[in-house]
């Protein structure tokens, strides 16, 4: 049996970034697509710490990393439980 650390993430049929990276005090989460019912993202620092949840309210989001301490973070976007993208964001 071989395991792999890879988690399997669904083809989509919109796309969905996230710019600048690195950056100093935000970024901007693009999703294409009207469909955000049950969409959120979750910023977790390198240990795994949950640091911010959010909705995904519209198809362009501002999010501050102002308060952050300097490191790589994981954004990861969901659909409901269902992860659909992770992101390593670098704060300088």
């Amino acid at each position: 049996m071989i395991v792999s650390g890879i988690k399997e993430i669904p083809e989509l049929d919109y796309e969905i970034s996230v710019f600048p990276n690195p950056t100093q005090d935000k970024v901007i989460l693009k999703v294409s697509t009207d469909l955000l019912t049950n969409k959120y993202f979750s910023i977790y620092d390198m240990n795994g710490k949950l640091i911010l949840r959010k909705k995904i309210d519209s198809n362009q989001s501002e999010i501050s990393f102002s308060n952050f301490l300097q490191s790589m973070y994981l954004l990861k976007i969901f659909d409901g439980r269902q992860e659909l993208k992770v992101f390593r964001i670098i704060k300088y």
